[in-house]
């Protein structure tokens, strides 16, 4: 049975997601944007030895050596993909929502976030509930 959570419990969640909000570690650390340089780097270089064509190489088009292709796209391959990594991590980190799934307090009907519930209730998100169950498994309003 789902049992609607305590206002201080609510209060003390909605604290937290705000402190997580703020936090700037997640955005600004560059593990993957190095990762991503380091593997934009690699396959610039592999693409170029295999005869891919560049319009910023002068390296030949057939056949460069695997040695001169890492030469040459070292610091443009790897600034293409760090960057470019960093610039998406950052923005996608500070427009990322959660979907909201809603809960009508009355029926108990799970949903997306449409409008009102049939029954005339707003929905209210379902984080603010908690299902309840005994302990030979029977739906429970008990809370615990």
């Amino acid at each position: 049975m789902w049992v609607r959570k305590p206002d201080e419990e609510l209060a003390a969640e909605e604290q937290e997601r705000k402190k997580k909000a703020k936090r700037l570690w997640p955005r600004l650390n560059p593990l993957r944007p190095v990762a991503a340089g380091v593997a934009i780097y690699l396959l610039f270089s592999i693409l170029t030895h295999l005869g891919a064509p560049s319009k910023f190489s002068n390296l030949p088009r057939h056949g460069p050596t695997l040695w001169d292709a890492l030469e040459f796209w070292f610091p443009l391959g790897f600034l293409v993909g760090f960057i470019g990594a960093y610039v998406i991590q950052f923005f996608r980190m500070m427009s990322m929502a959660d979907a909201v799934t809603t809960m009508c307090p009355k029926c108990h009907k799970v949903e997306g976030d449409e409008p009102p519930c049939q029954c005339g209730l707003p929905r209210e998100p379902i984080n603010w509930w908690r299902w309840m169950e005994d302990d030979d498994g029977k739906a429970n309003a008990k809370t615990k």
